[in-house]
């Protein structure tokens, strides 16, 4: 879908030539109608509180009492983000662009709040990704998987060594206290019963005393915010497809559901049309997300009858949703009204049932397809490994996420009335097949492999010349491949 990026050529300092002169009140006024919003708006929220036993509308309330302890612009900006990130969905952002072919009349959204965006972006970068510590959880502990490096190519901190600590203090508690409300990538641990996460971020005044342990010993080091790099995966964000003649095996590895790339990935496929394919795979691992028409068609690119699948997809009945749902969006809105959670949704479409055809030229294919997930899919990579569950034929391999999953549309717009910053909120709450509340998490595979952690720390230090999803790497090295390979 075409969208509109702001160029970052509106200013060539870090100062923020545009930010709004805002009264406290008007500051107030704004985190007000922020918190109002999102209780509106956002599906999950109850969701999460009966699941979890946390109450993060209490969290948001008392974010919202300190609106007028807002010093200045930057202040008041924090503010904004760390109470979108409580609602735990990254999809719940400040926005820096807008899909300009979504919604034809939309007059909220304009090109000098998005530019307020942008500079904000460049900016204030107190909890950018890029900063964090990355991690991996393991059975409630956490691991750095990649070796860390200082900025001179110093090794840091070693792959495999385990986060004991951070400033001294244990590192649940760390996350619970300091990392929770900063982060909008934590999710729930069911087996442990607590948050967890992928990245952690250090206080971003002084930076963070490490206690890590290692298999000889317990170190401490002492780093700054972005003063530490790590290894990138080679290949990780590559589209592939091979043909193994031997197992007459189909491998399609899918980083990302871009549209742009569709064309040459069902290309690539429909060269084995030919083939007798034995068994299909889907590997989407680390996959971000992206448009769910793309698994979609790479679906009815496979197979040669079509799949059909029951979606209740609902959205809150209040009137903001309904207002924003009817007039920018067209969605239609059935009669159906279900109480989920203490929180009142209406249907939207009212067909229950969704079927999808084969496409024209198709590799004529209907056995098994594997779909290998990780903790790292979100967003429509949810949304398919979502679908594979509900789908007999189509069965997931890996580990789940512990994100909520299902179906999804593109997020809600919204802009601030005084500040016009703009945030979206994901609106969608899909209830196909739930049973009970922790049902709307993508907490269960058809086939539960965890990667050991010495296979993790392999893989993300590789040699640069490695490609860690090539054929011949899958075969010798990778324990969930093998693991499809026996199914």
């Amino acid at each position: 879908m075409r969208f509109i990026l702001l160029l970052m050529l509106l200013s060539t300092s870090s100062s923020l030539n545009a930010q709004p002169s805002l009264s406290k009140h008007q500051m107030k006024e704004d985190i007000s109608f922020l918190a109002t919003t999102i209780k509106d708006v956002c599906p999950h929220l109850r969701i999460r509180e009966h699941v979890t036993g946390v109450c993060l509308t209490k969290s948001i309330d008392s974010l919202v009492q300190i609106a007028n302890k807002c010093q200045d612009f930057e202040n008041f900006y924090y503010l904004v983000q760390q109470i979108l990130f409580l609602t735990q969905d990254q999809h719940n952002v400040i926005s820096s662009f807008y899909y300009a072919d979504l919604e034809e009349d939309n007059p909220t959204i304009t090109e000098q709040s998005l530019e307020l965006g942008a500079l904000c972006e460049m900016d204030y970068v107190k909890y950018h990704p890029a900063g964090a510590l990355l991690v991996e959880y393991s059975d409630g502990r956490y691991y750095f998987g990649n070796d860390q490096y200082h900025t001179n190519g110093k090794l840091a901190i070693p792959g495999r060594a385990e986060l004991i600590a951070i400033n001294n203090i244990p590192i649940k508690t760390y996350i619970e206290k300091y990392n929770r409300p900063v982060d909008n990538s934590i999710r729930w641990d069911f087996t442990h019963d607590n948050f967890y996460t992928h990245r952690i971020y250090l206080p971003r005044d002084y930076g963070g005393t490490i206690s890590y342990k290692t298999e000889y010993d317990t170190l401490q080091i002492t780093i700054q915010p972005f003063s530490i790099m790590s290894n990138r995966t080679v290949d990780a964000f590559d589209f592939n497809v091979f043909f193994d003649d031997e197992e007459k095996l189909l491998y399609i590895r899918i980083p990302s559901m871009d549209m742009d790339e569709l064309s040459f990935l069902t290309n690539e496929m429909l060269a084995y049309k030919d083939e007798t394919i034995a068994k299909v795979i889907i590997d989407i691992r680390g996959n971000g997300g992206g448009n769910d028409n793309f698994w979609i068609d790479v679906l009815r690119t496979i197979r040669s009858e079509s799949i059909s699948t029951k979606e209740k997809c609902y959205i809150r009945n209040t009137k903001a949703v309904l207002d924003y749902a009817q007039k920018y969006r067209n969605i239609e809105i059935s009669d159906e009204l279900v109480l989920y959670c203490e929180q009142e949704f209406v249907k939207i479409s009212a067909d229950s049932t969704t079927t999808y055809e084969p496409a024209v030229e198709n590799l004529n294919y209907n056995g098994n397809i594997y779909a290998i997930v990780n903790d790292h899919c979100f967003s429509s990579a949810l949304a398919f490994s979502a679908f594979c569950n509900r789908n007999n034929g189509l069965i997931t391999v890996g580990e789940p996420s512990g994100y909520i999953g299902g179906r999804g549309i593109t997020p809600f717009f919204f802009e601030l009335p005084n500040s016009h910053l703009v945030f979206t909120l994901s609106p969608v709450l899909d209830a196909s097949y739930i049973e009970e509340p922790i049902d709307f998490y993508d907490h269960k595979v058809d086939v539960l492999v965890k990667q050991p952690l010495e296979e993790i720390v392999f893989e993300r230090n590789l040699d640069h010349s490695t490609k860690r999803y090539s054929k011949s790497y899958l075969y010798k090295n990778d324990s969930v491949f093998k693991a499809v390979l026996s199914l």
